[in-house]
């Protein structure tokens, strides 16, 4: 399928959104806040797996499927695993920075030998953001073998029950775990064209069954009923009727905002070790002003320190790997 510029930039507003929500996803347990605000931010990661099989398979040529697979391969070994690499090494070296302005942090080094030090670099021991990267890459590795099974016939879509079942298992921090997201993507991507005729006959019928079931499952999560993987597993549509039908930001903003996201995901778990303390050193006494004034520095540092990094266009191509 083609991706045209308007899906385009309905895409860019849902990745802007999603990494600010990942910032604050990890900032908010730092101060003390009603449960909601810091679970709000738990449909982050489930939309960043449904967009990104998406775009896998958008794009993905299976009239030639060896010289796809390996294309993609490669680019996702530059802009994925090269800084999975680089900001975990990163994340190391600002810990130790840190210990010597604070001595009292945990020490990154501990528990690390020459023989598992690979393996805190695989479970992202100095950065813990970055699991999501490492993740991604090790489903573009099986990725074809997904995009033939939901191929083979659309009611593959099926397959998302007994994945439901048996996926929500598996370890968070691996790919298995997010499948139902990543199922939900690949199949839209693949059935796209029929999709978008089944969705303009009977719309309407999609939107109110969508809301039926979001407020059924919202409402049984505040009761107990409900678990937080239902909750990421029901994302997947939610996202699906975002980016097809509505501006969830103005786009301007998003276009503003798009080519930072890469780097705010890689270093705010980092930075916001020093720029959630601002607050306090401020005298805001606000939790909540305080949490918001932290997800907004870290946001405010990273794009500004972008800035300097893409002064020296080689530096900036070696860390990111040619993004």
């Amino acid at each position: 399928m083609k991706i045209d510029k308007s899906l385009s930039i309905k895409l860019t507003e849902v990745n802007v959104v999603m990494t600010i929500l990942i910032v604050w996803l990890h900032i908010a347990p730092i101060f003390n806040l009603p449960q909601w605000v810091q679970q709000i931010a738990i449909i982050a990661v489930p939309c960043f797996w449904t967009i990104s099989a998406f775009l896998y398979f958008a794009s993905f040529d299976f009239s030639s499927p060896w010289m796809s697979y390996k294309s993609k391969l490669f680019t996702r070994t530059r802009t994925i695993l090269v800084p999975f690499i680089v900001f975990n090494i990163f994340g190391l070296l600002f810990s130790l920075a840190l210990l010597q302005i604070h001595p009292v942090d945990y020490h990154p080094l501990d528990g690390v030998n020459a023989g598992n030090c690979l393996q805190a670099l695989y479970h992202s021991k100095w950065n813990g953001a970055l699991w999501y990267l490492r993740a991604l890459f090790e489903f573009a590795l099986i990725a074809p073998s997904i995009g033939y099974i939901i191929r083979a016939t659309k009611w593959s879509i099926l397959l998302v029950v007994p994945i439901y079942l048996l996926c929500q298992y598996a370890p968070y921090s691996s790919f298995i775990y997010w499948m139902v997201n990543i199922f939900t993507g690949a199949y839209i991507a693949i059935w796209h064209e029929q999709l978008i005729a089944y969705y303009t006959r009977y719309k309407k019928l999609y939107i109110s069954t969508l809301i039926i079931i979001l407020g059924g499952a919202t409402a049984a999560w505040h009761s107990g009923f409900c678990d937080d993987y239902m909750i990421r597993a029901l994302t997947a549509p939610t996202v699906i009727f975002l980016i097809m039908n509505i501006h969830i930001m103005p786009s301007t903003v998003a276009l503003a905002l798009g080519p930072y996201t890469m780097l705010i995901y890689c270093l705010h778990g980092n930075i916001m070790r020093i720029t959630s303390k601002i607050p306090s050193i401020f005298g805001v006494s606000s939790e909540f002003l305080a949490f918001i004034l932290a997800v907004a520095l870290t946001i405010i540092a990273i794009v500004i320190l972008q800035i300097f990094l893409k002064k020296s266009p080689k530096t900036w191509k070696l860390i990111m790997g040619g993004r």
